[in-house]
């Protein structure tokens, strides 16, 4: 299987399981005092990861010219 396709399979996987394991938790960590509130939040935390994680897997491959 491709690195990329392994890669992406990863990181859906993982998002998913942290939006599960943030509803079973009641999206503790984030402040509010309405649930959709919290789950906003937590759901842009988790896209600001995964565009943080993305970058970073980008720049840290050579340069293929």
């Amino acid at each position: 299987m491709n690195p990329s396709v392994k890669f992406v399979l990863r990181l859906a996987f993982g998002v998913l399981l942290a939006i599960l394991v943030g509803g079973m938790l009641d999206f503790y960590p984030f402040l509010g005092n309405d649930l959709l509130a919290r789950e906003i939040q937590f759901c842009t935390f988790l896209i600001c990861v995964v565009v943080g994680i993305c970058t970073e897997r980008i720049r840290s491959r050579p340069q293929q010219r």
